[in-house]
């Protein structure tokens, strides 16, 4: 018996170009109603993982920022936070401006969403506050992300794990995205957290994942499930492969779980 569910959003539980599929929005409110937790667990910020929660219904709490941050999103308020040291900040900011130049910075502020002026993001324009890098040392951030506009991801997550060495982790949270984070964030002990506070042993909890990020939780759940979209580190780390996030797999598993009555509490 499932009684969390937690699934990535991004190329998971999203169609491509972020759509959601209805028959996935009904499968979703039914394994609500056995009384089995629905948990979010993006790399996105909780600026951009409320919507998708509220067009799924999704009630209860949702893990952000790749494991940084969990938000409860009826009262959107942070329940949990893993902030990165801001002496790293600094370093990673200054080491990266001269080794790369032209590199742009975000950052997630707890729900605040900061990031330099033209960085891409999907945030939108009014739910995000636009600055330099810099100004990031004056608060307490869960995560820092950069990106560079010519230079591949890989060269610019090289630099920067040089620079943070083991005083910090870096992670890709997309093919173009490099996340710097405190040590030992990740999306599995941030929901292996929550399920203990709940009382919910990791054998009980099913997770759905398609990207690197989603490794160490596919591992640490009871069963992982990879769409056949996955990235081959996640479709390697995964118990069942199910149908791609545009044939709705996760909804498909979900489906066949419900009719063997194997959600709920």
């Amino acid at each position: 018996m499932f009684k969390i569910v937690a699934t990535d959003l991004d190329g998971t539980l999203l169609r491509s170009e972020y759509g959601v599929s209805p028959r996935t929005v009904e499968v979703v409110r039914a394994v609500q109603e056995t009384g089995a937790l629905v948990v979010p667990v993006t790399a996105r910020p909780p600026k951009v993982t409320f919507p998708v929660a509220e067009q799924f219904a999704i009630r209860g709490v949702a893990v952000c920022a790749n494991g940084a941050l969990l938000v409860d999103l009826d009262s959107r308020k942070i329940l949990d936070r893993r902030p990165l040291a801001t002496d790293i900040v600094r370093r990673v900011i200054e080491t990266m401006r001269s080794a790369a130049p032209g590199v742009l910075f975000a950052c997630e502020d707890g729900l605040e969403y900061r990031c330099e002026p033209g960085y891409p993001t999907i945030v939108p324009v009014d739910d995000r506050i636009e600055c330099d890098a810099m100004e990031f040392l004056e608060i307490t951030i869960s995560k820092l992300v950069v990106k560079h506009p010519s230079m591949p991801a890989a060269e610019v997550r090289e630099i920067a794990a040089r620079v943070v060495g083991a005083l910090a982790s870096t992670d890709n949270s997309g093919p173009e995205w490099v996340e710097v984070h405190a040590v030992g964030v990740t999306k599995a002990t941030m929901l292996a957290d929550l399920a203990a506070s709940r009382g919910v042993d990791a054998s009980q909890v099913i997770a759905f994942g398609d990207y690197t990020t989603d490794v160490p939780m596919l591992r640490w759940a009871g069963h992982g499930v990879a769409p056949a979209n996955a990235f081959p580190a996640a479709l390697e780390a995964a118990d069942q492969v199910c149908p791609s996030n545009d044939e709705d797999g996760v909804a498909q598993v979900l489906e066949r779980l419900l009719s063997d009555g194997m959600l709920g509490r």
